[in-house]
């Protein structure tokens, strides 16, 4: 197993870390969620205990913030053909930005609703490919008996399509050579295809990386101390290894190359 290749980084509901070498070091503190690639060593981060869209630079180690671009309540945030979109999950819409961070609209996939509201979505991820921009609705489904959905959206922000994904709370949607990953979290599933891949039985799974490595968090209640917990599962040449985060995971992206960034999978399919 070759561990030196193993880079990624990982957010919690209590920091920002980045896995390398066999070691952990936490970047920053407090609640983080979607992470994505701005610049080779350039990342951001959606901090929600500050509202800071965090910008890392992994080479310098500095952290610079830009103040009032997420919310407590900020998920999956993602770079599209140099547009910075932020799913801003409590107010059931997208945020773009330009690459300086100036806000460029909200959208509002299934109308304007606060939760509790009947078209209240729970929107949390996003991807993108050269023709579609795809968002998944976790859509509450234990409260509301309602299945996730994925949003087909085209450029200019209209909804094409809507697909039932047969489960509840689902998290993360990869597109690699065809084929489909998605973390059908309450069923602790990672699926390809609609086909379950891993499977870990009574846990949640969310954060989902593909690269050299397939590696995605899982997470659960400790029934011992009713604390919740978080591992990472690190699947490279056959072989799984675990990490004890011990806190919930959020987002998970490798740092050499991930085909959950729409920005470095399209450039690899020179889409842009």
């Amino acid at each position: 197993m070759h561990q030196n290749i193993i880079d990624f980084l990982y957010s919690t509901t209590s920091g920002l870390y980045r896995h390398t070498n066999n070691e952990t070091t936490r970047l920053s503190c407090g609640d983080y969620f979607g992470i994505t690639r701005i610049k080779p060593s350039l990342w951001a981060a959606a901090n929600r205990s500050n509202g800071c869209l965090e910008l890392h630079d992994l080479e310098k180690q500095s952290i610079e913030r830009i103040h009032g671009l997420v919310t407590k309540q900020t998920h999956q945030i993602d770079v599209i053909q140099d547009v910075l979109y932020l799913v801003n999950t409590d107010q059931n819409c997208i945020l773009t930005t330009d690459m300086k961070f100036k806000v460029l609209q909200k959208f509002f996939p299934n109308g304007t609703a606060e939760r509790g509201e009947k078209n209240f979505c729970h929107f949390n991820s996003i991807y993108c490919d050269e023709e579609s921009i795809y968002v998944i609705a976790h859509n509450l489904g234990e409260i509301t008996g309602k299945n996730s959905e994925l949003y087909i959206i085209d450029r200019n922000h209209n909804v094409k399509e809507k697909l039932d994904l047969g489960c509840f709370s689902c998290h993360n949607i990869i597109i690699k050579d065809g084929e489909t990953f998605i973390c059908h979290s309450k069923d602790g599933t990672i699926k390809k295809d609609g086909a379950v891949l891993f499977h870990k039985e009574e846990f949640f799974t969310r954060g989902l990386s593909i690269g050299d490595s397939f590696i995605y968090g899982y997470n659960k209640v400790s029934k011992n101390s009713g604390v919740r917990i978080g591992f990472v599962s690190i699947n490279h040449d056959s072989s799984e290894t675990i990490l004890i985060a011990g806190e919930p995971i959020n987002e998970i992206r490798q740092v050499e190359f991930d085909f959950g960034i729409s920005k470095d999978a399209n450039t690899r399919n020179n889409i842009s």
